[in-house]
């Protein structure tokens, strides 16, 4: 999930947590954050090639 969408779900945070109970919302979206830096934090497959092949 992309940290846009992680702001978007939590802009609507008046809504959602009528839905949600206690603080899912806000460690859900931690969670993605988390998620999102240590997958692009990483080289890609073709960044991996193009980097590591002289």
């Amino acid at each position: 999930m992309p940290r846009d969408i992680v702001n978007v779900l939590e802009s609507d945070d008046e809504y959602l947590q009528s839905i949600f109970e206690g603080d899912f919302l806000e460690k859900y979206c931690e969670i993605k954050r988390h998620k999102h830096i240590s997958i692009f934090s990483l080289p890609s497959p073709r960044e991996f090639y193009l980097y590591s092949n002289p």
